[in-house]
């Protein structure tokens, strides 16, 4: 256990452990250390392959990187998913959600199933196939899969340190495809011990690397690397190197360890703040969209135009929408982003 009053103090990188000396890596399961470390497109993917393979999913290939960690990027539609630690889509439209939980709380569960739900239903407004047909809604929604690692104790967890939740039939045990949660209980693993003596399983090299990552050196990597580490891992671990990290980083880490309380009170509220700031600009988002549908069809825009607030739009916000629009729906070739951008100035909405 890191020795919270002496952790950054007597060590060449200004990490120690009174039991294990100068620390070289950060943990791997700290908010911090685990989006830097996921933060590699090609870790992330290493990593989100290993765990669906070993509960019997496909393997992927991510397309799209959606959010890594910024809990005020806002994004389309719910504008929820930035919050995520990280949120990518799949060559094929599948969509995969990773978050690391070190702290215990009563909502984590609901949370979880919330950023799943929200990045489900984002994919109504974000396809154009997603319409009533025929008196017929059709949507074309892919999977959503979340992947939470777990750094504490879970007893509900029992002896299986792995739960995969989805929605299934109580009496035929009948599936229905679309939210997926899996949970990792890290502390619950029992079959691997550190330093390890023999070759793992590819899942087992990163169950091993986010579970001791801060007890590794320079030559245990080295020891590590002979045994088959697999070259991901070994990337992972290079992201969490005290001696790469900048200023910002070290700072955070060395509050998140130290003050956990007010490092976890602080990423809530950063949290809050996003999803405020997120809603509040997919309302803007919306109402664009709505004086856009006006302008095309030649219906009046005045009432739409009151109830967005003098100078607080810019052009690039507007052009971003209208272009999400026109990649939706098809716009007659007389109705222009210039015309629009016009009768906007002339109501001074735009900044």
């Amino acid at each position: 256990m890191i020795d919270q009053q002496n952790a950054f103090a007597g060590s060449e990188y200004g990490f120690a452990d009174k039991n294990l000396g100068p620390i070289e890596f950060a943990k791997a399961t700290s908010d911090v250390g685990f989006k830097l470390m996921i933060s590699d497109d090609k870790v992330a993917t290493s990593l989100i392959n290993c765990v669906l393979q070993d509960v019997g999913v496909d393997r992927i290939t991510p397309l799209r990187i959606v959010a890594k960690g910024d809990p005020k990027a806002p994004l389309r539609g719910l504008n929820v998913n930035a919050m995520m630690d990280y949120h990518a889509i799949t060559a094929d439209g599948r969509h995969v959600v990773i978050e690391m939980q070190m702290v215990r709380q009563d909502s984590f569960d609901r949370r979880a199933l919330f950023y799943a739900a929200s990045a489900f239903v984002n994919q109504v407004f974000l396809k154009e196939e997603n319409v009533e047909k025929d008196g017929q809604w059709h949507f074309h929604i892919k999977d959503i899969y979340t992947i939470q690692f777990l750094d504490l104790d879970c007893p509900r967890h029992g002896k299986n340190f792995k739960t995969y939740y989805c929605m299934m039939d109580e009496f035929s045990s009948q599936k229905i495809d679309g939210i997926h949660m899996i949970q990792i209980a890290l502390k619950g693993i029992q079959n691997i011990e550190f330093p390890t003596q023999t070759p793992l399983t590819p899942i087992n090299w990163w169950y091993y690397v986010i579970r001791y990552a801060h007890r590794f050196t320079e030559s245990e990597l080295e020891r590590c690397r002979a045994l088959g580490m697999p070259e991901e891992a070994e990337v992972a671990l290079e992201h969490l190197k005290f001696e790469d990290w900048g200023a910002t980083d070290r700072s955070a880490y060395e509050q998140e360890i130290t003050e956990p309380n007010a490092y976890d009170l602080a990423l809530e509220r950063q949290r809050e703040e996003g999803l405020q700031e997120g809603l509040q600009k997919g309302e803007i988002a919306g109402q664009l969209k709505n004086l856009i549908e006006r302008f095309i069809y030649n219906e009046n825009m005045d009432r739409s135009l009151q109830s967005i607030p003098k100078h607080s739009l810019t052009k690039q916000a507007v052009k971003e929408i209208w272009d999400q629009y026109a990649g939706e729906q098809k716009i007659p070739q007389d109705k222009t982003l210039k015309n629009f951008i016009e009768l906007l100035q002339q109501s001074k909405v735009l900044a």
